[in-house]
């Protein structure tokens, strides 16, 4: 008889999973929100965006808390780097 196999999530993996839906649900409420004409909707978007990206904050707090979700610090290179980078970008879309 075949063993079955366990599927189940551990709390690293179901956390991570639910961080980057909260993620991809923020990306989308900023596309609905350009693309709405009605102010209602818009207002509505902009209310579950803006509680979408608390909750995705939550989750990853508290998987800071438990090691789960490794940051690492920015060298001063990296960020001036970052900095040119989108400064070019906005000089050449103002040139537009």
């Amino acid at each position: 008889m075949e063993k079955k196999k366990d599927y189940s999530l551990n709390e690293k993996d179901s956390l991570t999973d639910i961080l980057t839906g909260e993620k991809e649900l923020v990306k989308l409420y900023g596309t609905a929100i350009t693309e709405a004409t009605n102010k209602e909707i818009r207002r509505i978007f902009k209310t579950n965006m803006s509680e979408t990206a608390d909750d995705q904050f939550m989750v990853f707090s508290e998987m800071m808390k438990n090691d789960y979700y490794q940051t690492k610090p920015a060298d001063k290179a990296t960020i001036d780097q970052k900095i040119e980078s989108f400064s070019k970008i906005s000089v050449e879309l103002t040139k537009n």
